[in-house]
């Protein structure tokens, strides 16, 4: 118990001490209440000293009744300027304009709001926060509580933050790929403008979804293993088929990564899209080119091998098999063949120097003929033309190696050669690309005009793979015409055919060529016509027939074939122009005159022993015509 007492002494007439008076009074729960008061002050100011936060209490005119802080220098101004002044008078208008509804609101429905402003502090901007509640009336002052605190670094932070993120979305922006950021659920919740433009959906059309709302049907199933792969850890890079929007589908070539916390835990996934439906659409039309090119290498009715560096083979096709009877099984993979089809050491060695050489010295193959042995013990001629394959970086890697079987050729070559010797005397490189020409040239485009009609002839063709073979079949004929007349060309521009002048009478000449011709003038249900007159003129006879050949050829090739409008087609030649006379003694006067007619002959070939129409219908201004 604790009393407090209360008394005065008592004095003697001479001032002595007698005694005491007094009374006692049990104080015990006022002390009591002053040291829970005192121990509740300290409490309120230690609690106040390590909060970060300021504490005000304000009436409901906005006006600062008290103020607590840990750090007086975290005011805008130190308390002694502000307490019992309204927030009007010490705050920017602009903050206090704000604040004092939200002190009416809280007095008036006792729900406590928070508010955020700045003010610009000694050091700087700062940003405060201040939740605003309501407290019990006193002395009947209607009253609030405002915690405010420092939320500068919160909010320097966001900005940061917002600042990074919108620098992350214009890089994801200027991305050439879609990306594309989904949840552990495999819910979209993040993607750039690429992958919107992909999908042809905006941002707020996939946010949210998962992955089946894009995923094409035929791809569903490898695009969900593929996904299950990332929940377990796994990245992967794969190729997978999705679909737009707009129904249309797209091929894209996906790098994904899972999304693990620091616990390990599954997140999600991030997947980086590149659209290769072009790059699809080439790789496909390079199969089909390829398959196309390995059943035209099978097919094709010469000997085709390719080879590397060493020799060994690793390209043997049907043609190959047939003419050295040595299948492609027995040959793909090593150089023994090279044994097998040259068994002489020597001959084998000597061809190996020559090939060395040619390489060495062109980078294409010259033809070189080669005698091999087969399997079945059977000596070929075969004529061999190469070219050297090479890599990316330019080095050589191999040959393609194409042979023809010429053996049997090999018996009309001497009368090739004469041919050649009587028509012009050129030298003999000029001699060997002629004959190369004649032959080389023709037989591959033979080769290419005969699939081409087998070709033409395949009902299962649709429209445009019927238009592609007559495309072939057209310009292989347009080769073959250039050919000739190049051929021709170059014989006439070495200046030394050997023609032999004579006297000649045209009309046998011209019989024989329609003789040669007629069949294929029946074929085509055309007719020629004429004058059957005698024309005798001077020049080499062979030539005269060659021009003539030539002439009625193209005449029924592009003379229209007989149809059910029409009747039988028909061929008119005329001579155009004069041609000077042979003197009676048969000798060729000087002065010729330059004929009209458009024939590619030579004047000094063939010069008339008359001069007007010859071979003609009733007029001499006439021309080839259809």
């Amino acid at each position: 118990m604790i009393l407090e007492t209360t008394g005065f002494p008592i004095l003697g007439r001479e001032g002595e001490l007698l005694g005491y008076r007094g009374a006692d009074r049990d104080v015990t729960a006022q002390v009591k209440a002053a040291e829970a008061l005192r121990e509740s002050e300290e409490r309120f100011r230690t609690l106040v000293e390590a909060m970060p936060d300021l504490i005000f209490v304000i009436d409901e005119h906005g006006r600062f009744l008290e103020a607590y802080g840990a750090d007086p220098n975290c005011f805008y101004l130190p308390p002694e300027e502000f307490i019992g002044k309204r927030i009007a008078e010490v705050m920017p208008p602009e903050t206090s304009s704000k604040t004092l509804p939200i002190i009416q609101r809280v007095l008036e429905e006792g729900i406590s709001q928070t508010i955020e402003y700045s003010l610009d502090l000694r050091d700087g901007k700062h940003w405060f926060s201040a939740r605003i509640s309501h407290l019990p009336p006193r002395n009947g002052v209607r009253r609030v509580l405002s915690v405010t605190a420092d939320i500068t670094n919160r909010i320097t932070a966001e900005e940061r933050v917002k600042t990074a993120k919108e620098e992350l979305e214009r890089v994801l922006n200027a991305m050439g790929e879609g990306l594309v950021v989904m949840d552990a659920e495999n819910r979209m919740t993040q993607l750039n403008r690429k992958a919107c433009e992909l999908f042809g959906y905006s941002k707020e059309e996939i946010l949210g979804r998962d992955y089946t709302f894009w995923s094409h049907p035929d791809f569903a199933d490898n695009l969900k293993q593929e996904l299950n792969k990332r929940a377990t850890g796994k990245k992967s890079t794969y190729e997978a088929l999705y679909k737009r929007k707009d129904g249309s589908s797209f091929w894209a070539r996906v790098n994904a990564v899972p999304i693990i916390d620091e616990q390990g835990v599954y997140r999600g996934s991030i997947g980086c899209l590149s659209d290769i439906t072009e790059e699809k659409k080439v790789e496909e039309e390079f199969r089909r080119l390829h398959e196309f090119n390995e059943k035209l290498i099978q097919v094709a009715s010469v000997w085709i091998n390719v080879v590397d560096l060493d020799g060994k083979v690793t390209l043997w096709n049907r043609e190959a098999e047939r003419i050295s009877g040595y299948s492609r099984e027995e040959v793909i993979g090593h150089n023994k063949i090279w044994e097998w089809l040259y068994p002489d050491p020597e001959y084998r060695n000597a061809i190996w120097q020559g090939q060395q050489q040619i390489r060495v010295e062109d980078e294409s193959s010259r033809m070189v003929e080669t005698t091999i042995r087969t399997k079945a013990g059977e000596g070929k001629v075969i004529a061999w033309f190469g070219t050297p394959l090479f890599d990316e970086n330019g080095t050589s890697t191999g040959w393609v190696v194409v042979g023809h079987d010429v053996t049997e050729q090999k018996s009309s070559e001497q009368r090739l050669q004469s041919y050649v010797a009587t028509v012009a005397r050129l030298s003999e490189e000029k001699d060997r690309f002629l004959s190369t020409a004649s032959h080389e040239l023709r037989t591959p485009l033979a080769i290419i005009r005969g699939f081409a009609d087998l070709l033409s002839r395949d009902e299962t063709l649709n429209a445009e793979q019927r238009a592609k073979v007559e495309r072939i079949k057209t310009q292989s004929e347009r080769l073959d015409t250039l050919l000739a007349a190049l051929l021709d060309i170059s014989r006439i521009e070495a200046k030394k055919s050997n023609l032999t002048l004579q006297e000649i009478d045209l009309a046998p000449v011209l019989q024989r060529v329609i003789d040669a011709l007629k069949p294929q003038m029946d074929a085509k249900e055309q007719r020629f016509v004429y004058a059957r007159r005698s024309v005798r003129v001077y020049a080499d006879p062979i030539a005269v027939e060659q021009v003539l050949i030539n002439l009625l050829t193209n005449a029924i090739a592009y003379t229209p074939a007989r149809d059910g409008s029409r009747s039988i087609s028909t061929i008119w030649m005329r001579w155009c122009g004069s041609i000077s006379p042979i003197l009676e003694s048969g000798s060729p006067q000087r002065n010729r005159k330059r004929s009209s007619t458009n024939s590619t002959v030579p004047e000094r070939h063939m010069r008339s022993t008359r001069t007007g129409p010859a071979l003609d219908s009733p007029s001499s201004n006439g021309w080839w015509r259809r």
